[in-house]
């Protein structure tokens, strides 16, 4: 009641802003926007902003104290004053993602970000409220992602899926979407056993070879009998360097050869940047 006695109070206009509550509560208008928006320091230090919704004086005054109040009320409940869903946070990671992409096409990484967050993690979390998310919720995840993919994916998989949904969560708590006593449950990660990838041995490596000698000749046209010498002259390069394919051979130019000499021994040396960083 004693706000609603400000409501037909004097206040100071000075053509900018408008101040209510003994000046804890400030009324003010944007550029080029005719209703009323409302601004106040938080407890925390920082400032809370909001839209009346209202051109009119009276009515915006009227508003302005229920924002006030109403947002008194959730931090005394330990309660977020705004809220998102889990789409529209998800929605600002992957345009991040994008830009990366666009910028570094070699960067297959955040290209299967963006396929995590549009086939996984905002189908099944886009509609919910980013301070709704349950462990039951969570859970629930996992056992729909399973039956999507058809199977029980790795532990490289689970970490991905579980990096990125944390970086939604970050996001949600850095825009103080999240109350800082407020938990919100994680993907946990369930690790199998780490299993060796097969390689080949130098038999198996010489009868490659040498069938890829002959296998070049005989391409449907002179155009594929390049391609199929390409593709050789490829394996043997990855075979004498070690280099994983992808992501550290496709960003190889000259610029990154040298020659490089041991004693009398000339050897040709490579930088590349990959997985384990930069390195020759």
């Amino acid at each position: 009641m004693n706000n609603l006695s400000l409501l037909f109070s004097t206040t100071t206009l000075d053509q900018e802003s408008i101040k209510l509550l003994d000046g804890l509560l400030t009324l003010y208008k944007r550029p080029n926007s005719h209703q009323w928006q409302c601004r106040f320091k938080l407890s925390t230090g920082a400032w809370h902003s909001a839209s009346t919704g209202s051109d009119q004086l009276a009515e915006a005054t009227t508003q302005a104290i229920a924002v006030y109040e109403t947002v008194k009320v959730k931090l005394a409940s330990d309660l977020a004053i705004k809220t998102r869903t889990f789409r529209q946070l998800a929605t600002q990671e992957l345009a991040a993602a994008a830009r990366v992409v666009q910028a570094n096409p070699n960067k297959r990484t955040h290209a299967d970000y963006i396929h995590i967050y549009t086939k996984y993690l905002i189908p099944f979390f886009g509609d919910c409220q980013i301070n709704d998310i349950t462990q039951e919720l969570v859970d629930d995840y996992v056992a729909w992602r399973i039956s999507r993919m058809g199977k029980n994916p790795k532990t490289y998989t689970q970490r991905r899926h579980a990096g990125l949904y944390k970086r939604v969560i970050e996001r949600a708590r850095d825009q103080g979407l999240i109350h800082r006593n407020r938990t919100i449950p994680l993907l946990e990660v369930a690790a199998d056993r780490a299993e060796i990838r097969p390689a080949f041995n130098q038999l198996e490596i010489k009868h490659l070879l040498e069938y890829m000698q002959d296998w070049e000749r005989f391409g449907r046209n002179q155009r594929s009998n390049h391609m199929r010498r390409l593709c050789r002259v490829y394996v043997e390069f990855l075979l004498g360097t070690g280099i994983r394919q992808g992501t550290e051979s496709m960003p190889i130019r000259w610029k990154a050869l040298q020659w490089h000499w041991i004693g009398e021994q000339r050897y040709l040396r490579i930088w590349v940047s990959g997985k384990t960083g930069p390195r020759y």
